[in-house]
């Protein structure tokens, strides 16, 4: 009983903080007040998690009131930058929770006297393939030409992640790096 309360509290204050920081952009949900306040507390988020010394709070808040509540923002004005900043702030979010979940993955190896090599290569490589299983197994179970989607997506996911993830990497590398070149570590 006791466990679930305090997962419940964990639980419920980081979906207020996330939800407070990422915009809505669905008309139906849209409130003025809680977009102000997503906008205001965004900018503060961000200098809490990167520790800059940069006053963002105070400018994003005096610009979200003076075009927000000043000039009586409707629901389709700046569709557009909330939309960016609601994607942003998402990733940010997922940025927060894989680096979370990979220093628990980190402490459990210590606590269990596991290389953290073979950490990654077994739970953490199955945790990143289970979306992959999940939606392929959805799609053959449908039948169909989800079967060979489905077949497709074995390969074509890991394949794609591998060359896009390396070949991304390794130009960005050499890029930084020209016109010597770049030696792959």
């Amino acid at each position: 009983m006791w466990l679930s309360v305090c997962f419940f509290l964990l639980n419920i204050s980081l979906t207020v903080m996330r939800r407070l920081t990422i915009p809505i952009v669905e008309e139906k949900n849209w409130l003025k007040s809680y977009t102000l306040a997503s906008a205001s507390l965004a900018p503060i988020f961000l200098v809490l998690l990167w520790n800059t010394q940069y006053d963002t709070g105070i400018v994003t808040q005096e610009i979200v009131y003076f075009t927000g509540v000043a000039s009586g923002v409707v629901f389709g004005k700046f569709l557009l930058l909330w939309g960016l900043g609601g994607f942003f702030m998402s990733i940010v979010w997922f940025y927060i929770i894989a680096n979370e979940l990979v220093a628990l993955l980190m402490a459990l190896g210590v606590i269990f006297q596991v290389n953290p090599s073979i950490l990654g290569l077994t739970v953490l490589a199955w945790g990143n393939s289970m979306d992959y299983l999940v939606s392929n197994i959805a799609l053959a179970i449908n039948g169909g030409e989800g079967v060979q989607i489905a077949m497709s997506g074995c390969y074509t996911g890991s394949m794609f992640n591998t060359l896009a993830g390396l070949g991304i990497s390794l130009f960005h590398g050499a890029w930084y790096k020209r016109p010597a070149p770049y030696l792959v570590p």
